[in-house]
Parts: structure tokens; sequence; C-alpha cells
């Protein structure tokens, strides 16, 4: 602080300075301390006006902000769900997570600059960034889409959005979480409730079931007309205020909600009904609704007959239905059965007062997986694929069973089971027929030479590892998604969409047909394509069969050029012979000329470099004699870098003012046997296709390394063999 008032007074201006003071009762605080230096106007002396501020609070406000900074970065970068960040306008990705890079299956580094819309399939990016965007009384509110993964794969997420400030600025933060399981069990619950609801509304009664406040869930039966209700009509409604005329419905649901399961007879319409009452429990054994069975028993006596006569007709309905149903005790003893289930056990009749497992599944004990325990202990439907087995207790079959709970009807307790048992075996059967058949075609398919792949309306559904290879694809998985049309040459695409077109509307296989595919490297092969339609996974798809023929078109094509340079270098072999005539006059002439030159003449060395451009010429010439195969070539010791350094002036006048030529030489090079003429005219037609390749000019960088060649390397690059080599590299920015 000192040296800063100094400072100040010496320059006649002003000071600002932090420090942190210790009073003398050891309290420690921070100072702002702020002066301006004024002279005085009558006698000239300097005077100093300072103000001191106590900052410690700030301080600590600033401090606190930068570990709240810290914990937000923390907690951003170990989110387990996905966040980011993007502009409110457009939406450009301006951060994201590692779990935003592990959900979208790209790097963070491809992330930041996308589009927040991009990552959603289709044309529903922007509605889903919209909402996202849109949250008017500045609340976070689910939003649920599918995200597009790099690969092409959809998951379904739920993404919640707020604005918050980062790097200065208001951005949109969107944490996003796959709910791929919790879609998965949501569908397997509403397939299980259409079962379910399946076999209640063919209960020739009510069957009802609320929550815990008394709000219907289900309910449904053939005795709701009775009431002037269709099925479902009272679903969403509350018990209690649907029939808060009639007290002792009342009374049965509040008694099962305490848990207490009972049978009560009410009178609701003129109708009488005997319902019955159960509490539905969790596995914490909390109650969470009650479930039922409404009976009308109006006039008793026509009851009674009606109960004769529906006791026939079920009996006749149950002895004829086809699929086996079997009524068991609380000691899975068996208390009825159909005819059915006669049928399929001769060997075990009479089947009434026996042990189901005893009789079904040839067992002394229960079986492990048992849905009729299941209902036991849960009160409630239960369902499972069961083996049928022959009186040695070898799988002859398979059984789908279902099991409902039975309750008497005073105490509202368990008293038996009910199990409805369907011969799925030759379905079974079929599906091992199919799995099978499908797992031979995938091994056939996967394991085939011949590069195999299977798209459905122009996208790759499969493919295998024959396929992916020959498109320079890593795995089949890689193109899994992608347009068919893509690998096709564009000079091939409008008649490969015509075909595809063919197929699509029911035609037949179609003829092999010669191609050009393009792979993932960019590269182009020649293929023979052969298509047809076939059924994969129940669905029309179309196979295609590729072979290569690249190499078979290349040795065409070089038996076609051999023919053509045979007659090439006939003529050419003349040409330099005659050419080199000309050079060998040109060459004495320069010669002539130098000699009459004197040597500090600035002629004189246009004059050299003509007579290098003359020899490089006549190295020229002997090129085209060896073509002709009329001379040999000179292969000589040479030094690369050597090479370049005595052609650098020459190419810097071949390229022109606008370009800049560097050079990159390395000191140690191997030598090389080359023809150095050859190599001087290789130099400088890349220089010259360098210059061509920038029009408004640029930096040409020739660049010269030893190299050493390994196995692997060699293996993997067509035309390599492993080594020590000289590498000679001309660069440029066009």
């Amino acid at each position: 602080m000192d040296g800063a008032i100094r400072a100040a007074l010496d320059s006649g201006g002003s000071y600002r300075v932090e420090a942190r003071v210790v009073n003398a009762d050891g309290r420690q605080w921070v100072m702002s301390a702020r002066g301006e230096v004024s002279r005085d106007e009558e006698d000239g002396s300097l005077r100093l006006c300072s103000t001191v501020q106590d900052i410690t609070e700030w301080k600590r406000a600033e401090e606190r902000l930068r570990e709240s900074e810290r914990r937000y970065r923390d907690l951003f970068e170990h989110a387990p769900d996905a966040i980011i960040l993007a502009e409110p306008a457009g939406g450009e990705i301006v951060g994201a997570n590692r779990a935003a890079a592990e959900l979208t299956g790209r790097s963070r580094e491809a992330l930041v600059g996308m589009r927040q819309p991009e990552l959603h399939p289709g044309g529903s990016g922007e509605e889903v960034f919209s909402k996202l965007v849109e949250s008017p009384d500045g609340t976070a509110r689910p939003v649920e889409a599918e995200l597009a993964r790099a690969d092409g794969t959809l998951v379904p997420v739920e993404s919640v959005a707020q604005e918050v400030r980062h790097g200065g600025r208001a951005v949109i933060q969107s944490t996003v979480r796959d709910i791929s399981q919790r879609k998965r069990a949501e569908a397997a619950l509403r397939e299980s409730e259409e079962r379910f609801r399946t076999v209640v509304t063919n209960i020739q009664a009510v069957v009802f079931m609320t929550d815990a406040e008394g709000v219907f869930e289900l309910c449904e039966g053939r005795a709701l007309s009775t009431l002037g209700l269709a099925p479902g009509e009272l679903e969403g409604q509350s018990v209690f205020e649907r029939f808060r005329d009639y007290p002792q419905v009342i009374e049965g649901f509040r008694r099962a909600l305490a848990g207490e399961g009972n049978k009560e007879v009410v009178e609701v319409r003129d109708a009488v009904f005997d319902v019955f009452h159960s509490a539905l429990r969790d596995r914490q054994w909390n109650i969470t609704g009650v479930i039922g069975v409404a009976v009308d028993i109006t006039d008793q006596e026509e009851a009674k007959h009606k109960l004769i006569e529906s006791e026939r007709y079920y009996s006749s309905i149950f002895s004829s239905i086809q699929d086996g149903i079997s009524v068991l005790d609380s000691d899975m003893n068996i208390v009825r059965t159909n005819e059915a289930m006669e049928r399929w056990f001769p060997g075990k009749t009479p089947l009434v007062g026996k042990k189901c497992f005893h009789v079904y599944h040839n067992r002394d004990e229960p079986c492990e997986v048992c849905p009729v325990r299941k209902t036991m202990e849960t009160l409630g439907p239960a369902y499972e694929v069961v083996p049928k087995r022959d009186d040695e207790g070898n799988v002859i079959g398979w059984f789908d069973l279902y099991s409902f709970p039975l309750f008497d009807e005073e105490g509202g307790e368990l008293e038996g089971v009910i199990e409805y048992v369907r011969d799925i075996t030759q379905q079974q059967k079929a599906l091992q027929e199919l799995k099978q058949s499908e797992e031979n075609y995938r091994a056939l398919f996967q394991e085939s030479p011949l590069p195999l792949a299977i798209h459905r309306d122009g996208v790759i559904i499969d493919v295998n590892r024959a396929g992916a290879e020959l498109i320079g694809a890593d795995s089949p998985e890689e193109l899994i998604g992608r347009q068919v049309i893509d690998f096709v040459h564009p000079d091939y695409r409008e008649i490969a969409i015509q075909r595809m077109k063919q197929l699509a509307a029911g035609g037949g296989k179609m003829g092999t047909v010669e191609e050009k595919f393009v792979k993932l490297d960019g590269s182009v092969i020649d293929v023979e394509v052969t298509a047809m339609p076939v059924n994969y996974r129940g669905e029309r798809a179309v196979q295609v069969a590729v072979t290569d023929v690249t190499e078979r078109k290349q040795l065409e094509e070089q038996l076609r050029q051999a023919q053509k340079m045979e007659g090439i270098g006939t003529l050419t072999g003349g040409i330099a012979h005659d050419f080199n005539n000309f050079l060998t006059a040109i060459e004495g002439y320069i010669d002539l000329s130098l000699m009459d030159l004197p040597e500090d003449s600035p002629v004189r060395e246009e004059l050299v470099e003509a007579r290098r451009s003359a020899e490089r010429a006549a190295d020229l010439t002997q090129q085209l004699l060896l073509f002709g195969r009329r001379e040999p070539m000179d292969l000589k010791p040479t030094d690369f870098s050597r090479v370049v350094l005595d052609m650098q002036k020459m190419l810097d006048r071949l390229i022109g003012e606008r370009y800049q030529l560097k050079t990159q030489l390395k000191k140690s090079i191997w030598t090389v046997k080359a023809d150095a003429g050859h190599l001087e005219q290789v130099i400088m037609n890349l220089v010259v296709n360098a210059r061509d390749s920038m029009p408004e000019g640029g930096v040409i960088t020739i660049s010269t390394d030893n190299v050493v060649v390994d196995e692997e390397y060699a293996r993997t690059h067509a035309n390599s063999k492993a080594g020590e080599f000289v590498c000679l590299e001309v660069r440029d920015q066009g």
C-alpha cells in the first residue's frame, strides 16, 4: 500500500489497492482503499484524499460464488442423466456432459455446435425443442420424445428444461433421461391388463376393482346391463359419489378398504346383488384398493331357478370348452375339472381329489414356478407357461396356465383357485421350428462369403460380415439404418431406384446387373448385384447379393491398356529420338554463348538455368526412350534432399510470385538408387499440380523423410511392402 501511495504522489495521479487488515483485537478484515492526489493552487503543496471501505463480505460472497460454480460443474459432469445446454434461439448446443455423449453416441466435441433439434428424428426436433423452451409459468415440464443416436437407433427419452446462466448469458438446460425400460414395462403392463380384461368381460357377473380412494379402475361383466350400464361406464368414477344413496354399497367398500373382506347383499335400482369385496394389497401388504364381484339375486325364487338353469348352462359351457378348466381348493386339491382336462390326462382319471402337481406334472411337491401358488400369495390372477408331462414325467408339450382366486362367501377368505389351461404345444413347436429355421438362415447369412444385405423401403435392416467388409465398415451394425442408395455410385442411382421400386411393387427376382458402389472411405468399386424379395421377420423385404468384380475389371482394363501402350511405346521411341537430336543442338548453342559471356554478366545465370532445363529435357527424352524400350534407366545413388535443393530456384520461377515455396528436408536422408532426371520430372509435375489447385495463390511445401513400413501396415494396404523407404511429400493449401 505504501508503494501505491508513493507512486500516486510521484505521478500526481490516483491509486486503488486491496489489503488484509488485522485489528488490535485480532479480527481480520479486507480493506479496499482509494486515493487521489491534488495540488493546492495557492502554495503548490500536494494533498492526498483517500477513502477506505470494508469489503470483507463482498470477498466472502465472491468466494461462495466460485464454490457454487465449482459444485455446479461437478454436478454437471457427474450427473447420471444427460444434460445439454443450448441457445434458446435456434437451439445450438453450447455444452454437454459425459452422460449426454453416452446417450447420443456422439463425442462431446461433436455435440457442441449441433442444433439440439437435430438429435430428434424426422421433423420432430423443432417441435420437441419448442416444448422444452416454452414454460409460461416458469416451471419445468417433462417432454417425451425419441432421440436419434449417432448409429441411427432411436431411444425413448424424457426431457425437462429450464433456463440457466452460462457464460454470462441465458441458455436452455435440458435434462434428458433414457426411459426405454419404463416404456417396455408400460407396454408389458398394458398387454397384461388387456388379457385380464378379456377374461373379466366374459364372466356372468360384474367384476370391479377400485383404487384406495374408491375410484373404479375396472368395472366389467355382462350383469352391468341389469343396472342399465355399459361395460367400463363406471371406470374413473368414485363409488362413494355414484352410489352415495346406497349405504350398504358404501359400507361394503369401507370395510374392504379397512382390510376386512366381506359379502354384502345390496339393493340398487330395484335389483338385488350379492356383492363380494376383498382388499387389494401391494408387496408391503399395504391396501391399494378393492376387488370384487357382484351377482344379481333379484327375486329369490327366480334366482334359485335361474341358479339351477345357470348351473346347467355353465356346466354345459364348462364341459364344452376346448381349453382345460380346473378348480382347486386352498390345499391344491382338484375339486372339479371339465372334459378337456380329463381328455388330456386319461391315465390319471378320476382327477378330482388328487393334488394338481401330482396329476398334471407327475411331481410330489408343487412346481417351482407355479401360478396357483402365486395367486394364493397375492390373492390376484397369475399366468405362466408350464410343461405338459406324460405318465413318466417327460415333457411332451406346453400349457398356457391362467389362475384366478376364489373367495368364500362369508369371510372373504381365499378358498381356492380356478385354473384356465390352454394347450399350446403346436404353437410352441411351430415357434421352435421357426426359431430354428431363423437360426439356420442366420448362420448361413452371416457366414456366407458372398456379401449379402437385406433392406426394407431402401433402408438396410441386416447385413452380413462379408457385406460390411465390402463397404469398408468395421462391423455390420455400422451399416444398419443406412440408405442403400447412399452406397450406389451417382451414375447408377437412377436405374437402381427403378429396380427397387419394381421389387417393392411385387416384382420377382431381378437379374444380375453391373453397377459401381461407393465405399465408406469414398473409394469406388465395380460390383455385380442380384436382388430378390424375401420375407424377413414376418414382413416383406429385399435381399441383395453383391460380388466385387473390381479386380477383374482392373485386369481387363490393364490388358486393354497394355495393348494400347505397346503401340504408343513404338511411336514414343521414334519421337524421343528426333527430339533428342534437337536438344543436342540447343545445348551446343547455349555452351557457345556461355563461352562468349564474361563471368559477371547478368545474362549468364539465365543461360545456365536454360542449360539445366535442356538437361532436364534430355532426361525427359531418356524417359520417353525408356518408355519406348529404346534407352535404359540411369539408376545411381541419389540424395532426395539434394535434388530438391538443386531445383529450388527453378521451381520458384516456375510457380510465380503469388506462391511461396517452402522446404522441410531431412539432413540425414537415406541414399536411394534412382534416376535423378526422372525424380526431377516427378517433383516438377507435383509442384505444377499443387500450383494449379490454388488459383488465388498459397504455400507449397516439399518435405523429405525416412520411413519404415512394418508388416502390419503392408498387410492392410494394397501395393505396399515392408522395409525402409524415403518419403517425398508435396503439400498445398488447395
